[in-house]
């Protein structure tokens, strides 16, 4: 991806100081340093291939954002992305359908976080927006926690609603037990 398309990217997800990016797939580093360098926020990346991994990290210590950036090496599918408020994708439409089983928990509990996909959409999704990069006309996705199909967002609701109907019942059972002690 060159210069101009991430920054592009970036500026799609308005990516900001405050945030945290995650780029699943970081390659060698290009997302990640332009976002630290261009926002200044903090950026991790995931990268599968060891020696790929390597190049990001030299990348990374030749200018000196070692601070900032963090590259580690492994299968996204595992990743803790929870520290994540921007997430950033260069995969294919069947690489971005693997990473659903992460990303849709993570938007439901944080709706506000962003996904970043550069050529491919996120099967069943529907982005919040999609722009064409001026130059390329290659189109970019922006989803959150909009994105994912109203029968997912219910089953979560209805699901945090048990839960804190049981948190409630614990609390007033321990309650009881306390003043009948």
């Amino acid at each position: 991806m060159s210069p101009p398309i991430v920054s592009a990217l970036l500026k799609l997800g308005k990516v900001q100081r405050s945030d945290h990016l995650f780029d699943i797939g970081c390659g060698d580093g290009r997302v990640l340093i332009t976002a630290a360098q261009s926002t200044g926020c903090k950026a991790t990346g995931i990268e599968v291939d060891a020696r790929v991994a390597e190049l990001a990290r030299r990348n990374v210590s030749a200018r000196q954002l070692d601070g900032q950036i963090s590259v580690r090496e492994g299968d996204a599918r595992s990743t803790d992305i929870s520290d994540a408020t921007v997430v950033t994708l260069y995969l294919s439409e069947r690489g971005n359908k693997a990473l659903q089983p992460l990303l849709t928990p993570k938007l439901l509990q944080d709706p506000e976080t962003r996904v970043l996909s550069f050529l491919f959409e996120m099967p069943g999704w529907t982005p919040v927006q999609m722009e064409l990069e001026h130059a390329s006309q290659i189109p970019m996705f922006l989803f959150d926690g909009r994105s994912l199909p109203p029968n997912i967002r219910q089953e979560y609701e209805q699901r945090k609603a048990q839960r804190l109907q049981q948190e409630e019942q614990q609390a007033k059972d321990d309650k009881d037990k306390a003043q009948g002690a």
